[in-house]
């Protein structure tokens, strides 16, 4: 999630980016960052057994056994460097909010609007999510024209009182708290 300011109106408001992974993006930065690495390894370890001829099966089980222990390592790489808080690395924008003092304006990535709150095109509402043997969690929808997302903030909160539990459908986004208390001073 990144911010960024916007001013309109008269004042300043900030707008984040929601972000959701991009699979195929992540399966080729996988493919790209450590294909050629488990080659080589597979190619030098069938060198190292069968010196000086080449033999596939010295080749097919350097590239099993180097694609299993470096694949491990490269993805564990990977989902460090995709998870690391504010990354866009392999992400694609989901959506755009703009909360100021008593509206919320939400975007699609490519700056339709899918709903204002003033207008009662958007609504957020506060949740409680199972978070499986973990129990409850408080969380925020926003509910638009395309349908609803689902906020979080990095640090779980509390279960709200009274309210049931839902289960989440869509990828949860944890979000930073300057922007999960706008919208919980918005929320219903």
């Amino acid at each position: 999630m990144h911010a960024r300011t916007r001013s309109g109106a008269g004042r300043t408001q900030a707008a984040y980016t929601l972000w959701q992974l991009n699979h195929a993006r992540f399966l080729l930065a996988f493919v790209k960052t450590l294909g050629p690495l488990i080659l080589l390894s597979a190619v030098a370890f069938t060198l190292l057994v069968s010196w000086p001829r080449f033999d596939v099966w010295a080749f097919m089980s350097g590239l099993f056994l180097s694609g299993l222990l470096i694949g491990m390592v490269g993805i564990l790489y990977l989902v460090f460097k995709i998870d690391a808080r504010g990354s866009t690395y392999c992400k694609d924008p989901v959506m755009e909010l703009a909360p100021s003092e008593d509206d919320l304006t939400a975007r699609d990535a490519s700056g339709a609007l899918l709903g204002r709150l003033t207008d009662g095109t958007l609504r957020v509402v506060r949740v409680n999510l199972m978070r499986g043997k973990q129990g409850l969690a408080g969380a925020l929808r926003v509910d638009h024209a395309k349908g609803s997302v689902w906020l979080s903030p990095y640090q779980w909160i509390g279960a709200w009182p009274g309210l049931r539990a839902d289960s989440a459908h869509e990828p949860i986004h944890l979000v930073e708290d300057p922007l999960f208390d706008a919208l919980m001073r918005l929320a219903e």
